[in-house]
């Protein structure tokens, strides 16, 4: 997406950065002699599916980032494809930023793109409708589909005291012996969903987004009891919101954090179990609502902390209708390691 043509030209003049010098440790055996870009998938090695790629954004200068041991890359690239391609040595794996840097050369004041030497793209439901110097409009979508239904088995046993206390019946219990019922439950859980949203991104860091999500669970649960006569089996989901995400290198500690705002509403279909399976009881609940919050980030250590509020109400009819509000704190720890350092010290 970053290659479509914008206020800085076209594909073919910009370069493509690929880091390709990792061992891939975690992989051996199999990468104590295969560098792990040369790894083969269904058939191709990492590194194909990713230059081909490139060829397919338009991109015709590359620069690989590879180790000591990089030769068979090397050896490769040159055999298969006609890129204008650098090789810069990474004498020792001190990571993707020390990487990028050795590339400093070769590099002017233009766009590039980065693309990681070992994740494979074969396709997505993502793609950048349109794009210049001040902001560019995102489309997004995701499909989600169960390809088993939950099921399982009920246990319904006869009251008994849990002498040993580990919250199941054995023969230490009392009685001994007790009436076990078993049921098969079939088909009790089998979400599908799909969504779709668009994303208008500017130069300021600020993002305007929509999105829509339908969900659905296609469990019949014919044989599942339950003490509740009905459940949500179907979901509806439309917001509109506003993010303004902070800047991590700002100087001044008001420019990084993140604020963001929100609207949303929710429809909830209410199933009831029926002979022929589950079927809309008639009642569906819905959710309107309104969010905001701010969050900031430890540049140096990747722990964040958010405050968010949201106020709303959501009813059934106009006899059974409620507000809410919630207010939430929310602590990410990026680096444990940073905790263990303070107590040391």
């Amino acid at each position: 997406s970053l290659v479509e043509k914008d206020g800085y030209g076209t594909g073919s003049f910009m370069k493509a950065i690929i880091p390709v010098a990792g061992s891939g440790s975690r992989l051996h055996p199999i990468t104590a002699n295969t560098p792990k870009a040369m790894i083969p998938v269904a058939g191709k090695p990492v590194i194909e599916y990713i230059l081909d790629r490139v060829l397919e954004l338009g991109i015709s200068e590359v620069i690989l980032v590879i180790s000591p041991s990089g030769g068979a890359i090397k050896k490769f690239v040159e055999k298969n494809y006609d890129f204008k391609t650098h090789y810069i040595l990474q004498p020792e794996p001190l990571g993707i930023g020390h990487a990028i840097h050795q590339c400093r050369f070769l590099l002017e004041n233009e766009p590039i793109t980065i693309i990681l030497g070992d994740v494979i793209y074969l396709s997505d439901f993502s793609f950048q409708m349109f794009t210049s110097a001040k902001y560019s409009i995102l489309f997004f979508s995701k499909i989600e589909m169960t390809n088993k239904p939950v099921s399982g088995t009920l246990y319904n046993f006869d009251l008994f005291e849990d002498v040993n206390n580990n919250y199941t019946f054995d023969s230490q219990d009392y009685p001994s012996e007790v009436q076990v019922d078993t049921l098969d439950i079939n088909d009790i859980h089998a979400p599908n969903s799909m969504a779709i949203g668009v994303n208008l991104s500017t130069i300021n860091s600020i993002n305007i987004f929509s999105e829509f999500q339908i969900w659905r669970d296609k469990a019949t649960n014919i044989n599942y009891s339950s003490i509740f006569k009905e459940q949500v089996a179907s979901k509806s989901h439309a917001g509109f919101g506003i993010v303004r995400f902070g800047n991590q290198i700002a100087r001044e500690w008001q420019d990084r954090i993140t604020f963001r705002s929100g609207i949303y509403k929710d429809s909830y279909d209410l199933y009831e179990d029926s002979f022929s399976g589950m079927k809309f009881s008639g009642k569906r609940i819905i959710e309107n609502g309104l969010s905001f919050g701010f969050g900031f980030k430890f540049a140096g250590t990747g722990n964040q902390i958010d405050f968010s509020f949201r106020n709303g109400n959501r009813f059934i009819d106009k006899n059974n209708k409620e507000n809410f509000k919630e207010f939430n704190v929310g602590i990410s720890i990026g680096d444990v390691w940073f905790l263990r350092r303070r107590t040391k010290q």
